[in-house]
């Protein structure tokens, strides 16, 4: 791929809107050009895993990797997946109400009106329309492939390694195979000597926001704008005095900014002096050392596009969040900040300059002392649940050992493989049985035999 096609790519992504079903088919369009690729990494992970040679023993996948579900499914290679959330449509529990993960408003259905519920399940049935051309798409992949449809499992055949925990996610039960891990952090981060005038902009400062919106979202002009004039006004305003903004591409940004605010060099706020890093209340820089920055005691507020990595970092070094997601499981990690009390979710298409500075001040002066006491609160869940990666590691040994002694083939003799040892049994029963439902009919007959026994007797003899 390249860079214009990355680009393009990602520019369809933060076009995407949930709200109209235009906006919604672009989601679908941008996902297709990622699974576009299934086909090459299939047949290369087919040819690598054919060789006896170079046939791995376990395989560690990122949720995008569907082609490794597939060489799992053929080559029986235990496998554990990624993921920076729980799986959408895993381990369903019904006071979650529509597709977790993609909700519009409510991630439970605890505070959430009759109202709400059926918007969310009507927003279930726009995704599901929405996608029929990515659905149609995998599956004529596959059929070229020789590879009937894969339905998404209620529960996984395989390790499920979600990088968060609860506090930030909604708790609900799991199956074995569903482990929260996160937040997986190293233990060490480059520290801040390594970027000596950065490291003494935070010193003469005493509270700045940092603002960095990851490497892939692309930043137009009149977001930049807003963005820009809601900062100056809380550095004006005396809410914040310093901003640390690490953007790499933003010269890229400079011709379309002065169409969208004529000449940036004059009028209240000089565009152009802060974007070339005249202006002394701001630094721009283009690489971060995120986690030094995020740990620094002059670091009030963290204004950010809830990437899964940003956002566990926030909330281990309990820096409260302006939150202002763009695509993908950003926008649910926006809506479990603001319900965890961290901070505060803005609309990437809809805010204002003034509803920026507004919040700012809303987290900076924290009147009630809530967004304080909940960071802390966050912080000390998250500092426990990120020992949970050994858990991982420990985790994948296990299902390895398994796999091993499981094999079908032992001793040049065909044996039947054994269950994997932490799926559970109903995963390899019918939904009837699964559920007891034949024994449920079984009840019915036993109650409704006498029954009738009863009543003929009534009748003909009585």
């Amino acid at each position: 791929m390249t860079v214009e096609e990355d680009k393009a790519l990602y520019r369809l992504f933060d076009e995407s809107d949930a709200s109209t079903a235009e906006g919604r088919k672009g989601t679908f369009r941008a996902l297709m050009k990622f699974h576009s690729w299934w086909p090459e990494t299939y047949q290369n992970l087919k040819a690598l895993v054919s060789d006896p040679a170079h046939r791995p023993n376990f395989i560690l996948a990122d949720l995008l990797a569907d082609a490794c579900i597939d060489i799992m499914n053929e080559f029986e290679i235990p496998l554990a997946v990624h993921y920076p959330q729980m799986p959408i449509q895993m381990a369903p529990q019904k006071y979650i109400p529509g597709m977790p993960g993609a909700q519009l408003k409510h991630l439970s259905s605890e505070h959430a009106s009759l109202w709400d519920r059926l918007r969310e399940e009507y927003h279930v049935l726009q995704l599901i329309f929405a996608m029929k051309d990515y659905i149609l798409f995998q599956r004529k992949m596959r059929r070229e492939m020789g590879l009937g449809p894969r339905p998404p499992p209620r529960k996984p055949d395989y390790l499920v390694l979600v990088n968060s925990f609860f506090g930030l996610e909604v708790p609900k039960d799991l199956p074995p195979l569903m482990i929260p891990i996160g937040p997986v952090l190293a233990d060490t981060f480059q520290p801040l000597d390594t970027a000596p005038e950065l490291l003494h902009f935070l010193h003469v400062h005493r509270r700045v926001i940092y603002v960095a919106f990851g490497s892939h979202v692309e930043l137009p002009a009149w977001r930049v704008h807003r963005l820009i004039k809601g900062l100056c006004q809380a550095l004006e305003s005396g809410d914040i005095d310093g901003v640390v903004w690490a953007w790499k591409d933003r010269a890229s940004v400079l011709k379309e900014l002065e169409s969208e605010v004529g000449p940036i060099a004059k009028g209240n706020i000089d565009y152009y002096a802060i974007l070339d890093n005249k202006d002394e209340r701001f630094k721009i820089v283009g690489w971060a050392p995120q986690r030094a920055i995020l740990d620094q005691p002059s670091v009030c507020l963290y204004l950010s596009h809830c990437g899964a990595s940003s956002t566990m970092e926030a909330v281990y070094h309990g820096v409260p969040v302006v939150a202002m997601p763009v695509y993908g499981d950003q926008l649910a990690n926006g809506k479990r900040l603001e319900a965890a009390g961290v901070g505060i979710n803005m609309d990437r298409k809809n805010f204002t300059a003034e509803e920026l500075s507004t919040n700012i001040q809303t987290l900076v002066h924290d009147k009630q002392g809530s967004f304080a006491r909940n960071v802390l609160r966050l912080q000390r869940i998250a500092s426990a649940n990120s020992r949970r990666k050994h858990v991982a590691a420990d985790r994948i040994e296990e299902v390895m050992y398994d796999a091993e002694l499981s094999s079908s083939d032992r001793a040049g003799k065909d044996v039947a493989r054994r269950p994997m040892h932490l799926q559970t049994p109903d995963c390899r029963m019918s939904w009837v049985k699964a559920n007891n439902l034949d024994l449920y009919l079984v009840y019915i007959a036993l109650l409704a035999v006498p029954l009738g026994v009863v009543r003929w007797i009534s009748k003909n003899w009585l």
